[in-house]
């Protein structure tokens, strides 16, 4: 028996991108596969390696679903497939933008409903993103301590708090979680992660459209925004929570249009204006992971300009985000170790991002907010300080 993988495909006039695995058994159906990538390359395809989540794709948006031992395949454009189906998607999400897929990825780290703590000991952290923020790195080669329930870590998933025990991919949440826990011995740490691969902002919009949205082929995955706002809405039923922090790593599909490049800080302000307002938390603290600042940007000019010619107004926005939006922070993560395709962390690569976040998170209650403090009430307030 030999397992094919095809991780994703670019044609002369549109990409398409999927994730295929095929059980081949037979000579025919090795012929019939061979004369697929035949008939691809003859108009104009070309083998583009991409991973994707479980539940998401490029454009397309290609999708798939168990169906007892066999994988059913479907799409959500046009009809392609599925007659019928993305017409009703539409429909539902026009009436209801609410109804996203950006909590199934956190989903997959519940590990056991969980109880509440103390309000006064519970602080939680907003995780967005695309790709190398929902994962793809393995929790098979995790430390098996990061792979457990911690007494003091929780994730949202399925409409409660659970403890956080990563089974297939996860992103920095992990252990940036177990190391906040360490910082502040006395408190709970709470995550809730909206986060779908290969999504552009405008998934986040919070005026969710349809058309804008799928300017990055992202309309059926709904208004991950509003995934997010609900979500909060939803765990503040059940418990009381300081929200500590916003922290966001997204920007690689906007990078392949200028127009979404150039745009990329005015759509970033207006998300994180509307947040606040949104979540009650007027001064979110808010934490940009990025890869490089101003001087590493030209530093890697050639290589950026290679792989997203597009995108240097983003990389920008992103590594000046401190100047022109109040209380935020890039985070400067560098090149970390990634998988085969080049672009998604692998376990270490995650893990080590997920340290750099902590840190960064870490430093700003321990200087930086208790300095606003001071500044605004002309007295000192005790930070709190781990122990």
């Amino acid at each position: 028996m030999l397992e094919l993988r095809v991780t994703g495909l670019e044609c002369a006039k549109s990409e398409v991108y999927f994730r295929l695995t095929l059980n081949v058994t037979t000579r025919r159906s090795l012929g019939v596969i061979s004369a697929l990538f035949l008939g691809l390359l003859n108009v104009g395809c070309s083998i583009k390696p991409q991973l994707f989540g479980q539940q998401e794709a490029g454009p397309d948006l290609l999708k798939f679903r168990p169906s007892g031992s066999v994988t059913e395949w479907f799409a959500y454009h046009e009809g392609a497939l599925k007659p019928g189906y993305p017409d009703r998607r539409e429909e539902i999400l026009q009436g209801d933008p609410s109804r996203g897929i950006g909590l199934k990825q956190a989903a997959s780290m519940g590990g056991g409903e969980a109880p509440i703590p103390p309000p006064e000991q519970f602080r939680v952290f907003l995780f967005m993103g695309q790709s190398n923020m929902a994962g793809f790195a393995k929790a098979g080669k995790l430390d098996k301590t990061m792979r457990e329930p911690h007494p003091r870590i929780r994730i949202w998933a399925k409409g409660k708090w659970q403890y956080l025990s990563p089974k297939r991919n996860f992103g920095p949440e992990v252990t940036f979680a177990h190391i906040m826990a360490k910082n502040f011995p006395t408190d709970t740490i709470g995550i809730i992660k909206v986060a779908v691969s290969g999504t552009g902002m405008n998934a986040w919009k919070p005026d969710w459209e349809w058309a804008e949205a799928n300017k990055t082929g992202d309309a059926l995955k709904g208004s991950l925004y509003r995934d997010m706002v609900n979500a909060v809405a939803a765990a503040r039923e059940v418990s009381d929570f300081s929200l500590d922090s916003f922290i966001w790593k997204q920007g690689g599909r906007d990078g392949r249009k200028p127009e979404l490049a150039t745009s990329y800080q005015d759509r970033f302000v207006e998300m994180v204006d509307h947040l606040r307002i949104d979540l009650a938390v007027p001064e979110l603290p808010v934490f940009v992971l990025t890869y490089f600042d101003e001087a590493g940007i030209e530093e890697h000019r050639k290589i950026l300009e290679k792989v997203r010619p597009n995108a240097l107004p983003l990389y920008l926005s992103k590594a000046r985000v401190s100047s022109y939006l109040d209380n935020a922070y890039p985070v400067f993560h560098g090149k970390l170790p990634t998988k085969i395709d080049q672009v998604h962390f692998d376990t270490r690569g995650q893990v080590m991002l997920g340290e750099m976040t902590a840190g960064a998170v870490t430093e700003y209650f321990n200087t930086v907010e208790p300095k606003q403090a001071e500044d605004k009430k002309g007295e000192y307030i005790e930070p709190p300080l781990p122990k």
